[in-house]
């Protein structure tokens, strides 16, 4: 495969331009944090506003038009490669900790990225300066194309949220002083240990004198009317009997629904809505056509979505100013960064590739698929790694140097130029 070295300067520089926008946006909510433009208290309330209404807004707004039954039948390589990337991270976080004794808190750093603000804006300025003009098919738009990429990335975005929320407070809660890593088994037996065991002890039915096999002793085992008992006792018992394994069913139901919905964040519901809006035909016209009954209330969701990428850029910059605190260690950072910028590219390419070539007929051919599916794992840790750790057990020590580390890993972001570079080599040898 032969590689235009003119080409790849041109992508690198543009994809560099595109990463430095991200980085003058966090800059901005840290330059405003610094200097008290922004105090704790809108800092914490702008977050939860993006969190909670502008990402929902957003993941809707995006999914819900594309979300047809044809359409659906693409997506599912996405949740495949993004839980396949999730596991490969943690495997490399595993390594780091019991090999080269790295603290406990590289793990979710190593397997959660930035999954929505940074790739979103990333995406966006690729699409402007025209460096994804080689994925624009015949007779298609840049703006067709872009809006696919969006939502490819949120789909992404998705199953990192479900996962990031579900397990990544648990990875922090691991005992620091001796380094164990998060353990999934032990983590799915104390789930299931949750659900109570509400069946009640009976006492066993003796079938010969109709009685209990095991009387209290304070009773005596009097059977005065054995055919009373026959036609009686036994149906009574058997009655309380179902009784109580309906009662153990609905009480480990529960348990279970609510383990489910403990799941579930804003950002997912608003994914659910979109996809359960795109399956209905009549919902979907009425909410994504122009000229629908419901397009007004969608139009309004859709702007409420437009100030998430920018906005929550704006205020994680803030507390990138806001929790910095005590120095990473120096080995620790050296090998996030190395996995994060570039390990991980090489991986999501190799897998990308391996797909195409196993499951090609079962994969949607879109260029811009497996750019997404390549750009999906890469770039700098999570910020909400913040809120994560917030959930969890871990020290305030702890806390300072995650938050450094996010800081100092935003500041690296341009590296992801060079990820850029190479899924596009990658991408058109795939699509030639």
């Amino acid at each position: 495969m032969g590689v235009d070295v003119k080409q790849f300067g041109t992508t690198t520089l543009s994809a560099l331009q595109a990463s430095v926008t991200v980085l003058l946006i966090l800059g901005y909510g840290y330059y405003l944090r610094r200097s008290d433009f922004v105090d704790r208290k809108t800092e914490n309330g702008v977050s939860k506003l993006c969190v909670k209404i502008f990402l929902p807004c957003l993941l809707f707004s995006q999914i819900g038009p594309l979300a047809t039954p044809e359409n659906l039948e693409s997506y599912w390589i996405v949740v495949v490669l993004s839980l396949a990337y999730q596991l490969i991270s943690w495997l490399f976080g595993f390594i780091g900790v019991k090999l080269f004794g790295f603290p406990q808190w590289i793990v979710p750093c190593m397997i959660f990225n930035n999954a929505t603000s940074l790739p979103l804006l990333l995406l966006q300025a690729l699409g402007k300066i025209g460096t994804l003009k080689s994925l624009v098919g015949e007779g298609e738009e840049m703006s067709e194309v872009l809006a696919r990429g969006k939502v490819y990335l949120l789909i992404n975005a998705l199953v990192s949220n479900l996962v990031r929320f579900a397990i990544g407070p648990y990875m922090l809660e691991a005992k620091e002083d001796n380094g164990e890593p998060f353990n999934p088994q032990l983590w799915l037996e104390s789930t299931i240990s949750e659900i109570p065991k509400s069946m009640p002890e009976l006492p066993e039915w003796d079938d010969h004198t109709h009685g209990p096999s095991n009387p209290q002793p304070d009773y005596p085992n009097v059977q005065p009317y054995p055919s009373v008992e026959n036609n009686e006792t036994s149906p009574l018992l058997n009655k309380n009997k179902a009784k109580a394994v309906s009662k153990g069913v609905f009480r480990a139901a529960v348990v279970l629904a609510k383990k489910a919905t403990s799941f579930m964040n804003p950002p997912m519901w608003g994914g659910v809505l979109a996809i359960i809006s795109g399956l209905i035909p009549w919902l979907r016209h009425s909410l994504f056509d122009d000229s629908g009954a419901l397009s007004a209330f969608e139009q309004s969701v859709e702007n409420l979505g437009d100030l998430y990428t920018s906005l929550q850029t704006l205020i994680l910059g803030s507390q990138l100013y806001s929790k910095a605190g005590h120095r990473p260690p120096v080995g620790a950072v050296a090998y996030l960064f190395l996995y994060r910028f570039f390990i991980v590219t090489g991986v999501s390419c190799g897998l990308v590739v391996a797909s195409r070539k196993l499951l090609g007929d079962y994969i949607k051919k879109d260029p811009i698929l497996d750019f997404m599916l390549i750009l999906a794992p890469t770039g700098p840790s999570a910020l909400s790694l913040a809120a994560i750790v917030s959930m969890s057990d871990a020290s305030e020590e702890t806390a300072s140097v995650v938050a450094q580390t996010l800081l100092v890993s935003h500041i690296a972001t341009p590296l992801i130029s060079l990820t850029v570079s190479a899924a596009l080599v990658v991408v058109q040898a795939l699509h030639p």
